[in-house]
């Protein structure tokens, strides 16, 4: 996309990242957590309206370091920069 390589899953980028952000209804992202934790993915960022209590509570019993309290991760880099 825009000359950026893309990747069918988690489990397919290489190296592993350590960061993943999602912008997906909750029942996606609830459903890549266990992809995510077997890719080795260190930190999961749930943009606004992409989290909910199930994808919280799945993450915790995972191990999962995610941000999912409805913050908006343009709004807080933006703050980090200021």
């Amino acid at each position: 996309i825009a000359g950026q390589k893309c990747f069918p899953s988690l489990k397919a980028i290489n190296p592993p990242v350590d960061v993943a952000v999602f912008v997906v209804p909750p029942a996606v992202g609830e459903g890549l957590l266990e992809e995510a934790k077997v890719a080795g993915v260190k930190r999961l960022w749930f943009q606004p309206g992409a989290e909910n209590e199930g994808i919280r509570a799945k993450a915790k019993s995972l191990g999962l370091q995610i941000q999912a309290d409805g913050s908006c991760l343009m709004v807080a880099r933006r703050l980090l920069a200021a």
